[in-house]
């Protein structure tokens, strides 16, 4: 007897199993692979950070994308990520959508590919409430780091921090504490002399209070300071009259 034949498959065609979990009518998953579910605006339903393989079938104009080249031009069966709040009837609301057409392997060139470094939730030390980072290293010469930080408000998650510069030049780090940014600044031209006499690396601290992040130190690295008697503030900022009253009351909440 000869063997069943198989039926025909459309090889561009996106498979028929879906992930049942998160229905909405913008994005389907055909595979997760990481699932962090957090309340992120303190209301007692917890929200959802995933990551997978998916496609999205439409986007709409007031969720922000990270990693597209256009609305209209969307993902076809790639890595994706997304946040999505829970609504009534059982189905997700989209809150924030991330496509990445490539993932780097140890086998990849990294000046080919994009990279998600980081997706996850953030508790500040002085919030009330988790917020959502992102870190995408993308592909080129040079490779940008793209950091943001997202708070939901309103049902929407809105930017409250946001830094996109070649990776080598600056290295941006966040955790309880706040955002930390090193970057590092050119002051003059001529090349021709060493590195500590041109240029130097600027720590910067962020805290996060009252839903906006402020400058709470920031100072020249040691290793690019010789003399050790320069420093930078920004007055108008972080010495502003209600700054220490703030942060006060921040660290007492």
């Amino acid at each position: 007897m000869p063997p069943e034949r198989a039926p025909a498959v459309n090889k561009g065609a996106a498979p028929d199993k879906r992930d049942p979990r998160y229905p909405n009518p913008y994005v389907s998953f055909s595979k997760i692979t990481r699932v962090e579910e957090v309340d992120l605006d303190n209301d007692g339903i917890a929200e959802a950070l995933v990551e997978g393989i998916g496609t999205f079938r439409s986007v709409s104009q007031d969720i922000p994308l990270l990693g597209f080249v256009s609305r209209t031009r969307l993902p076809f069966e790639n890595p994706i990520f997304a946040v999505f709040k829970r609504v009534k009837g059982g189905d997700w609301d989209l809150l924030l959508a991330g496509h990445l057409p490539l993932r780097c392997r140890q086998t990849d060139d990294p000046a080919k590919c994009d990279e998600l470094f980081a997706f996850y939730t953030i508790p500040f030390r002085f919030d009330d409430r988790r917020q959502v980072a992102v870190q995408i290293v993308h592909a080129g010469e040079p490779r940008v780091l793209e950091t943001r930080i997202y708070r939901l408000d309103a049902g929407r998650l809105t930017e409250t921090f946001g830094i996109a510069l070649p990776k080598s030049s600056v290295e941006v780090a966040f955790g309880p504490d706040g955002v930390s940014r090193r970057i590092a600044v050119d002051t003059f031209i001529n090349k021709e002399l060493p590195p500590r006499y041109r240029s130097f690396t600027l720590s910067t601290t962020y805290i996060f209070g009252e839903r906006k992040f402020r400058i709470l130190s920031e100072s020249i690295e040691p290793e690019w300071n010789d003399r050790e008697d320069l420093g930078l503030s920004y007055w108008g900022l972080v010495h502003q009259s209600t700054f220490t009253g703030d942060l006060a009351r921040l660290q007492e909440r």
